[in-house]
């Protein structure tokens, strides 16, 4: 099975990429093997929730979608214009051992669709100062504040979400061939 960098934008995200894995939108696109990372620690709900998720899904394809569930990773925001020069910290400060960065590729922050060429620039320089090994696409934050309050049009998070994955993919090819 070869692993890829898993996009990640909150429970969209994850409903979104399920649809892919499933072959929904684009069957060539499925993947056998996901990271999902957490930002909660191994014994918080969220976290505990992510592994639920992971074992039902799992069980929901028959063992053709595992997903392993990385508790306590860092999401940041990367993408928001206000932080993306912030990139640069990483350079002297290291990621712990067994940790994974999540930095926002694309943000909820402006309505314009991030070109994924861009993604994965962002991905990739991510990627250059930490370890490939070390990096999930993220977005800068959820799309919705809660059920009844959209930050962005529900096509503008699809079109979006689509940058995030394409981008993702390119960055894979450019880091892993």
């Amino acid at each position: 099975m070869k692993t890829r960098l898993l996009t990640w934008g909150g429970a969209l995200a994850l409903s979104g990429a399920l649809s892919l894995a499933l072959g929904f939108a684009n069957p060539a696109a499925a993947q056998t093997k996901w990271n999902l990372p957490g930002a909660y620690s191994a014994d918080n709900y969220h976290s505990e929730n992510l592994v639920f998720f992971a074992k039902e899904v799992e069980k929901e394809t028959g063992g053709k979608l595992q997903v392993t569930v990385h508790a306590g990773a860092y999401s940041i925001e990367a993408a928001n214009p206000r932080h993306e020069h912030e990139w640069v910290v990483w350079r002297d400060v290291r990621l712990p051992p067994g940790k994974i960065l999540i930095p926002g590729v694309v943000t909820h922050h402006v309505t314009t669709i991030e070109h994924p060429e861009l993604v994965a620039q962002r991905i990739v320089r991510f990627a250059e100062v930490v370890g490939p090994e070390n990096v999930i696409a993220g977005s800068d934050c959820g799309f919705a504040q809660s059920e009844g309050i959209q930050r962005q049009h529900p096509s503008v998070m699809w079109a979006k979400l689509e940058a995030l994955a394409e981008g993702a993919r390119l960055a894979s090819r450019q880091l892993f061939g």
